[in-house]
């Protein structure tokens, strides 16, 4: 049977880590391991760790996908999940994605949906990513990694993630790693696998790094773009993809309230693909830009907690 190495990038996290490492043991796979790379923490992480029957490391790093990068290359396993440390695995994700992995030996990596949390624990939605769409990936980072499980051949093909990557370098990785693996051998299975804390990991993101953010979504793209095999695979064309990588460097700068960078993306998504105006997504990246990081906030909280609010009242009345 093969082995799961979980891969943890830890720096104080010690808030939610203890949760994390409980849905870890909770599997009920016993062929697992969990790795958590620390780069340094002063939060009493270390002592959380020492409390459970996993391996852990300490060694300063340039950042999440370097620490990542040094637990995939300490780790032992067969199969690969990348779990951050405020996160949480679904029950029965391990023995599932092993299930469907020994059932397709030709697929390098089954997925499946993730549970959106909000700041207080509360799920807010669930993300339902579906069959892998390549025009889509190339407009949103959909695929989350918490869901992800990698064979580890995948990493000596398409290499470890970039690790001078402030932002993401998850984006990055999938791009490359589409890029060699048809899309038949990147399998979604309809289960939720983990659950994603998305007010938690957007504190940790550095905002002001959004002009590295921006070039490296850029040359992940152009990347792809470059050979005529994979411009083959576009569904809506080259014009609609390269508005796509627009769209999130305006999202990006517009994070970081750089609203004049913003409108120029989202002014060039509109020179690739003049359809961008009339399409709900085009709606939802001029929104983002015309209202600003602050006021996009505030109006994505109210929705959420509206969300919420409705779904446990559903829930009541079930």
């Amino acid at each position: 049977m093969p082995v799961i190495s979980a891969v943890t990038p830890c720096l104080n996290d010690a808030s939610h880590l203890p949760e994390m490492i409980e849905s870890f043991l909770a599997q009920d796979y016993p062929h697992k391991e969990l790795f958590v790379q620390d780069g340094g923490s002063t939060d009493g992480s270390h002592e959380i760790l020492r409390r459970y029957p996993i391996r852990w490391s300490v060694a300063r790093d340039t950042g999440p996908h370097d620490a990542i990068n040094k637990g995939i290359l300490a780790s032992q396993g067969d199969i690969v999940v990348i779990m951050p440390a405020n996160d949480l695995f679904a029950p029965g994700a391990f023995s599932r994605a092993v299930d469907e992995l020994r059932a397709r030996p030709d697929v390098a990596m089954v997925y499946g949906d993730c549970q959106i949390l909000d700041e207080y624990g509360a799920v807010t939605r669930i993300d339902r990513p579906g069959t892998l769409d390549i025009d889509r990936l190339l407009w949103a980072h959909f695929l989350l990694l918490q869901s992800s499980y990698i064979r580890r051949e995948v990493f000596d093909r398409a290499g470890l993630f970039d690790g001078t990557i402030k932002g993401p370098g998850d984006t990055d990785w999938l791009m490359r790693m589409v890029a060699i693996y048809p899309a038949e051998s990147i399998h979604y299975v309809p289960e939720v696998w983990s659950s994603y804390r998305l007010a938690q990991s957007l504190k940790g993101v550095q905002f002001r790094d959004c002009d590295q953010n921006a070039r490296v979504l850029l040359a992940a793209h152009e990347r792809f773009l470059s050979t005529a095999e994979n411009r083959r695979r576009l569904r809506h064309g080259e014009g609609r993809a390269r508005a796509g990588m627009h769209c999130q460097c305006a999202w990006w700068f517009s994070e970081a309230g750089r609203r004049r960078e913003a409108l120029k993306h989202f002014l060039e998504a509109l020179r690739h693909w003049p359809g961008l105006i009339f399409a709900p997504i085009g709606l939802k990246y001029a929104v983002k830009v015309l209202l600003g990081r602050n006021l996009t906030r505030v109006v994505t909280k109210s929705m959420s907690r509206i969300r919420a609010t409705l779904n446990h009242r559903s829930a009541a009345l079930d």
